[in-house]
């Protein structure tokens, strides 16, 4: 499937505003419209979408309790989320990027950056689909297109920021990695400050019980993925 044909969900109740995203997208790609939460749920599982466009705002169900629910759900949890939101909404946002969203985009926003915050996201989608079936580090493998975790065959459950955050380590073994590379390439540059970062950190760690290596902390510099033995 190439870029020009990709299916976007775009849940959004505001038939003006719905309407001018319909025309920037419709042209590459095919449109699928839900109006509230309820129906952004039934047509995910019906159209299995590529992308969805999730307002946050929306009746019956709110975007955030959308996101949990595809999240917490392995049929879904792999889907990209761009939640739209007011610019001045920064407490959704950051809930929003804690529930597993991938990226947002404030009201008003203009077509161009519309179209290229989409672009983005099937570009992330191709390249997801290229990545190796599964990436290897000593007794644990990662199965990036479900997200799968297992330890020595025992399974691991992972929020979605969780697995992002263990899936760059991975392709990034034994090297410093900051703060501020985490928060571009995991958080998407949202504004978020280290103690949430380092939340999240120690969130994954408790879940990796048993892993043969460790994320070790390196202090005023970052993380590193090494060895438990290393020195």
């Amino acid at each position: 499937m190439t870029t020009s044909n990709r299916k976007i969900l775009i849940v959004e109740d505001d038939d003006s505003v719905f309407e001018m995203m319909e025309m920037v997208l419709s042209e590459r790609h095919a449109i699928v419209r839900a109006k509230d939460g309820e129906e952004a749920l039934s047509a995910v599982l019906s159209q299995k979408p590529d992308l969805v466009l999730l307002d946050i705002g929306i009746p019956k169900i709110d975007g955030l309790k959308v996101t949990e629910t595809l999240r917490g759900d392995a049929a879904t949890s792999h889907i990209p989320i761009l939640i739209i939101t007011g610019n001045d909404d920064s407490e959704k946002r950051i809930s929003a990027f804690n529930l597993g969203a991938d990226d947002f985009l404030g009201k008003p926003f203009k077509a161009k950056e519309l179209a290229a915050r989409v672009s983005s996201k099937i570009r992330r989608i191709e390249e997801a689909q290229s990545e190796p079936e599964v990436l290897v580090c000593g007794n644990l493998k990662a199965k990036p297109q479900n997200m799968e975790v297992r330890i020595a065959d025992h399974l691991v459950s992972l929020s979605v920021l969780e697995f992002n955050l263990l899936k760059h380590f991975l392709t990034n073994p034994n090297r410093i990695i900051s703060r501020e590379e985490l928060l571009k390439v995991v958080w998407n540059g949202a504004m978020v400050g280290e103690r949430t970062i380092d939340t999240h950190m120690v969130s994954l760690r408790k879940h990796l019980k048993g892993f043969d290596h460790q994320i070790a902390t390196v202090y005023s510099a970052g993380y590193i993925l090494k060895p438990n033995d290393s020195g």
